[in-house]
């Protein structure tokens, strides 16, 4: 009989001392430093749980559209340098002209370009597309960094595409003049009579949209680095430019704001290509209209260093200009943009901010040829 209360006092003994040890803990549980560390230590875990999953999931990506609305980041291109094989090199091939020859060629090439216009106002006529080929070859003869190519360029003529492309360019287009373009902006294009309506979509023959890849893919599938993209596209593009002008037609730079992913979509192109740019491409309408601007003249938009020159020996000169005040007026900017020989600039000492120099005595200078 002795044994029982003892048996029972020795079972609630040990019932009762887990209870007593974690009773002790409860100071330092309750301790504020003590509740921020596992606070701390929780959202480290959870963190770095997120970061893991996906690799652990190799396959994660498989529910997403082939076409997804979101362009890839450059954060995604690769980072990997080229270690293809070593580029053979082979002899360089240069036609060499006269002085007089390089003259006359650079003279036409400019009086050609500097009739290019930016036209809204499109001829339904036909484009045939071994020319549209020709000019897209043109264009792929551009520089790029690493020779990475970094331009696709998608020719839309399906009337069809061209609807939708519309559609989508307008919706966006009608928002943005409304609201995510402020006042100021919308008032600066007033001039040029713009609206978010573009007729010309889809009455020009072709659409040329200028993408850019982000980066790209080496013929093992692995992702190549395209290093300045954006830049080698934008040299690209003007070369088409060029080369639209020179086959006589006309086009128009568009750069569809908040459009890319959904124009993406419509051409079925991945997620690695960034839409920059959309030039309809065509002949203008006979009844065409342009705004009547003027281009800088030279010596806004040309500098030369004097010290290039001081190195190479040449000396300061004096010259002495007489009574004289030559104003580059409009009217000469008109005829000087319209290809005609421009009047005999002034040595850079004596010109304004706007390209002229108000004289109204005689005077001696020391003038630098730059």
């Amino acid at each position: 009989m002795s044994l029982v209360p003892s048996e029972s006092s020795a079972c609630l003994k040990f019932a009762l001392q887990p209870q007593v040890k974690m009773y002790q803990y409860f100071p330092l549980l309750s301790s504020p430093l003590s509740i921020l560390g596992i606070f701390v230590f929780l959202v480290s875990w959870a963190y770095q749980t997120g970061k893991k999953r996906p690799h652990s999931r190799p396959h994660h990506r498989v529910k997403h559209p082939p076409f997804p609305l979101q362009d890839a980041s450059h954060e995604e291109s690769a980072f990997l340098p080229h270690h293809d094989e070593e580029l053979e090199h082979i002899p360089y091939i240069h036609e060499t002209l006269t002085l007089e020859e390089s003259r006359q060629r650079s003279l036409e090439f400019y009086n050609l370009m500097n009739r290019r216009r930016t036209v809204r106002f499109f001829s339904n006529k036909h484009v045939p597309m071994n020319i549209v080929e020709n000019l897209i070859l043109t264009a792929g003869t551009s520089p790029s960094g690493a020779h990475t190519q970094p331009w696709i360029y998608v020719v839309v003529s399906d009337p069809g595409v061209k609807a939708q492309i519309r559609q989508v360019i307008e919706e966006e287009e009608e928002i943005n003049y409304k609201k995510r373009m402020g006042k100021e902006w919308v008032a600066d294009l007033a001039k040029f009579r713009l609206s978010w309506e573009k007729p010309y979509l889809t009455i020009a023959p072709h659409l040329i949209l200028v993408f850019k890849e982000i980066y790209g893919f080496k013929a093992d599938g692995t992702r190549q680095t395209n290093y300045y993209n954006e830049l080698g596209v934008a040299i690209s593009a003007g070369i088409l430019l060029a080369a639209i002008q020179n086959a006589g037609l006309v086009t128009v730079t568009s750069t569809p704001l908040n459009c890319g992913p959904r124009l993406r979509a419509i051409l079925g192109r991945p997620a690695n290509e960034k839409l920059l740019m959309l030039l309809p491409l065509g002949y203008p309408a006979p009844d065409a209209t342009v705004p009547d601007l003027i281009r800088k003249p030279l010596n806004e938009i040309m500098i030369r260093k004097p010290s290039d020159y001081e190195q190479s020996g040449r000396i300061s000169e004096k010259i002495t200009i007489e009574n004289n005040t030559s104003n580059f007026s409009k009217e000469n900017s008109r005829q000087y943009a319209s290809g005609a020989p421009p009047p005999p600039p002034l040595p850079p000492a004596l010109q304004t901010p706007h390209g002229a120099a108000q004289i109204t005595a005689p005077k001696t200078f020391m003038v630098k040829y730059l």
